[in-house]
């Protein structure tokens, strides 16, 4: 993966785009204004060494997060419902 850099918009793929930074706990990431966008932009050669180790663990740093871990225990939680209305079903 990719360390993506946000700039935080009134549309649905930049408010998705800085809800996936903010779930992964990079909200150092998400730009508030297209001034702050270019600051981090900029900072980015300071901090080369950072982004290097982020864009290596990033996928494991993903798999590990609320949110992804959230999507397995959803598909969970419905695949348990529909057993049991399943199994209801079957008993009539």
């Amino acid at each position: 993966g990719i360390p993506t850099i946000t700039l935080l918009g009134e549309t649905i793929s930049s408010r998705g785009a800085a809800q996936i930074n903010f779930a992964l706990k990079l909200e150092s990431l998400i730009a508030e204004t297209e001034d702050d966008y270019i600051k981090i932009v900029s900072g980015i050669e300071e901090h080369i060494n950072e982004f290097r180790w982020l864009r290596n663990n990033l996928r494991t740093i993903a798999t590990h997060c609320d949110f992804c871990n959230g999507f397995k225990k959803y598909t969970k939680e419905i695949e348990e419902a529909y057993n049991i209305i399943w199994q209801k079903f079957c008993q009539k």
